[in-house]
């Protein structure tokens, strides 16, 4: 069904931004531009370590393409560091595949006041810093968020968390599945604990006979309980789709990828890939509260396995002791970004910032409008299918961005 003028006007500007990532996608890659960029400004590997305050192997590295900056802010600190203006750095985070700087975010807010406020490398990377430290320090609004932060089940609830025995015997079930398909994509036990994490309590074994399981991970189980292969292709696209349907951030489903053994979403090797990593990013920065309800959702779920007491606690199983290490990391670092992600969703509610535009978009795109379950996928399809629409992509491409989305 095309998508309504109204819809298209609040799409607007987003799609301005994607066509012009869409077009600049080769240049995703930094090595050869951030030579460029450190040539024309007048600074050298050391000097850039020493304003960033990082060794000077990780500019060597990002420029000889042997590594990459972890994150968006990152890049805003290159472009602070390179004495940038503010059109030069929102070009430079657009190059890059990254949203300009936007005004209702509190970080960006800051590095534009730092920007106009501080002159000289030194001055400016300092007053933006200082701001970071400010807005880390406060206390976040998290009581602000509207609705109920519930975990994947729809419950946070300790007692649904399966048994040892239960898992153990889903978790060998599936890891002889996985082990047959070892010539094609080698996932592991990492990628199926991840996956499953999100299912919550019931016992998947009832749940998959019966037909119970989301969509999301049936799909991506059905073949390997037939005995069917996946092609990379394929499964990469069934969990970038996983992904969105839990609103996670571009890391995030990086995350599950890399735990398959799979390129990355970060890495794209085509316009319509481009366009589709810049649409994750923008709806992340447009509407913070994805971010932190994904959080909210993997906390809740981490915290209800980790409280429970194994059966025979005092002779774990290596496997199992192994699965709950793995489970306490993600916890720790699910922990720390936590705070940052109720900070900015605490602000997106703040008076004065949340416009009728904001309201519009949440009433398509978020679970906030009561009229139902909505999210980043909503988004992100349709700005494939204004895309579409528009003749931007072959039919071969607009295919393969649905299947990414679960449509196809």
């Amino acid at each position: 069904m095309p998508i309504s003028e109204e819809r298209r006007r609040l799409l607007a500007e987003d799609l301005g931004l994607i066509r012009s990532a869409r077009k600049n996608f080769r240049y995703f890659n930094l090595a050869g531009n951030l030579s460029v960029l450190m040539t024309q400004k007048g600074v050298a590997d050391g000097e850039l370590a020493r304003r960033m305050g990082i060794p000077n192997t990780n500019v060597s590295n990002w420029r000889f393409g042997k590594a990459y900056p972890k994150n968006r802010e990152q890049f805003k600190e290159i472009g602070l560091c390179l004495c940038m203006g503010e059109g030069e750095l929102n070009y430079f985070l657009v190059s890059m595949g990254y949203p300009p700087l936007y005004p209702k975010n509190s970080f960006d807010g800051a590095c534009i006041a730092a920007l106009h406020g501080s002159s000289g490398a030194e001055g400016v990377i300092a007053a933006y810093r200082e701001s970071v430290g400010k807005l880390n320090g406060a206390r976040a609004g998290l009581g602000q968020v509207q609705g109920p932060i519930l975990g994947a089940d729809g419950e946070a609830n300790p007692d649904l968390v399966r048994s040892e025995e239960e898992f153990e015997k889903w978790l060998a079930r599936y890891a002889a599945g996985f082990s047959s398909l070892a010539r094609t994509v080698l996932p592991n036990k990492e990628l199926i604990l991840y996956a499953t994490l999100f299912l919550g309590g019931a016992m998947l074994g009832e749940m998959y006979q019966t037909g119970e399981l989301p969509p999301a991970i049936r799909s991506l189980l059905d073949p390997m309980e037939a005995g069917k292969e996946f092609f990379p292709k394929e499964l990469r696209n069934k969990l970038i789709a996983f992904g969105l349907s839990k609103n996670m951030n571009d890391a995030d489903i990086d995350r599950i990828l890399e735990l398959g053994r799979l390129r990355l979403f970060s890495s794209p090797e085509t316009p319509v890939e481009a366009a589709l990593l810049m649409a994750v990013r923008r709806a992340h920065i447009r509407f913070p509260v994805y971010e932190y309800r994904y959080l909210c959702d993997m906390s809740a779920l981490l915290g209800a396995i980790l409280r429970k007491p194994a059966s025979g606690s005092q002779d774990l199983k290596e496997s199992t002791i192994w699965r709950l290490s793995f489970y306490s990391q993600l916890a720790d670092e699910i922990s720390e970004r936590l705070e940052t992600a109720g900070l900015l969703s605490g602000n997106y509610f703040s008076a004065g910032l949340r416009d009728d535009v904001d309201r519009e978009f949440e009433k398509y795109y978020t679970a906030l409008s009561g009229e139902g379950e909505k999210h980043l996928a909503d988004y992100v399809g349709d700005i494939i299918a204004v895309l579409a629409e528009d003749g931007d992509f072959p039919e071969k491409d607009v295919g393969d961005a649905r299947e990414m989305l679960g449509q196809g």
